[in-house]
């Protein structure tokens, strides 16, 4: 694969705490075939920097051979483009992202407005690993859950806004752009209230997302 060399550069840089995956860890072996075999099953996206610890996540619930299936279906079919070179689906969805700030939660997207702070930094790791390492565990499970059930994106955009909105009062009280964006990621990382989180999401009006992102699409 024309990847390989890709893939190993990031192997010892995944998970680098976890038991499995630190120094000569049992399931790096499993790691980098999954993401081999993945790079020549579609050359399209061949290897993308994050792809290394979604793979690493599944392998800690399941075997290689599902570990392979199960990052398909994501990466081809909930979220297609998202790992192509340049990125351009999930760029496109910051775009829809920001829409959805802005007619959704007036007070963050003001904050960060105001401060010159370009939220897409903190936001596009999110999409692109699809939370994992950016909120702890249970709540990354839990989101995954959603996601596999609907086999949609929407769910990424839902616990966005979520944080979004847990984040509007101390990202307003930042004193500049690094502050805020420094505040926002950790608020994502702090958000250990998984049921919170996760009911935030999706009962709260504001972060409704799917009719919108359908009339953007069209």
């Amino acid at each position: 694969s024309a990847s390989a060399a890709d893939i190993d550069k990031d192997l010892r840089r995944t998970f680098p705490g976890h038991r499995l995956f630190v120094g000569d860890g049992p399931a790096l072996p499993a790691l980098r075939r999954v993401l081999v075999a993945y790079s020549v099953h579609n050359p399209v996206v061949g290897y993308c920097q994050s792809l290394n610890v979604v793979a690493a996540m599944l392998l800690l619930f399941v075997d290689e051979e599902d570990a392979f299936w199960l990052l398909d279906t994501l990466v081809a079919r909930v979220i297609p483009g998202y790992h192509s070179p340049a990125l351009p689906a999930c760029l496109a969805d910051q775009e829809i992202l920001a829409g959805l700030l802005s007619d959704r939660l007036a007070g963050p997207n003001r904050a960060f407005r105001t401060l010159d702070a370009d939220w897409r930094l903190v936001t596009v790791p999110w999409f692109l690993c699809v939370f994992v390492g950016c909120l702890p565990l249970e709540a990354t499970l839990r989101v995954w859950d959603v996601i596999f059930f609907d086999l949609h994106p929407a769910p990424l955009f839902r616990v966005a806004l979520a944080i979004f909105q847990r984040s509007e009062h101390e990202v307003a009280a930042a004193a500049d752009s690094t502050a805020a964006l420094i505040t926002l990621r950790e608020c994502a990382l702090q958000s250990h209230d998984a049921d919170q989180l996760i009911a935030t999401a999706f009962a709260d009006r504001r972060c409704r997302v799917l009719s919108y992102i359908y009339i953007y699409m069209d």
